[in-house]
């Protein structure tokens, strides 16, 4: 990259600019932007997101139903509250009955990788799904897990 284009890149990142920001951020500019790949290689921002288009796994959807049922049993044992899983495409809800009500907490999205999650947390002052959201108690949770995501929840919606 130019240095313009290194620039570019950390005053997208600081500013907060979600995924597809930066993608057309990229776009406007005319040079890709690339990312690394657990294998040492790289992928650019375009192929991140049509990676991200594929439905989740059979075998991902039964894993995680298994955490999420471990995270009820050892973490929500001792009071009426539980997560459940429901899969919509390429996310995951992770909604939580809380003394017989339904509500929704959290929204994850699959990008090939059981423990590479993109977080996103209900709003209900906007009744909406906020990927960019980071001011919140329990943010420091958020690391890409299934676990860290409900535990970020329960922190940021006590019951």
């Amino acid at each position: 990259y130019t240095a313009e284009q290194r620039h570019s890149l950390r005053w997208a990142g600081s500013c907060g600019l979600s995924f597809y920001q930066v993608l057309c951020l990229s776009a406007f500019y005319k040079w890709p932007i690339t990312l690394p790949t657990g294998d040492g290689g790289r992928y650019t921002l375009r192929q991140r997101l049509i990676m991200g288009k594929k439905l989740i796994p059979d075998e991902i959807r039964k894993e995680v139903s298994v955490i999420v049922e471990k995270f009820n049993q050892q973490e929500l044992k001792t009071i009426d509250v539980r997560y459940i899983a429901r899969f919509q495409g390429r996310f995951l809800y992770l909604d939580r009955i809380a003394y017989g009500n339904k509500e929704p907490v959290i929204r994850m999205e699959y990008f090939k990788e059981i423990n590479e999650w993109e977080f996103a947390i209900f709003k209900w002052s906007t009744e909406i799904y906020d990927p960019d959201e980071c001011f919140f108690s329990g943010n420091e949770m958020v690391d890409g897990t299934v676990e860290g995501a409900m535990r970020a929840g329960m922190k940021a919606y006590p019951v």
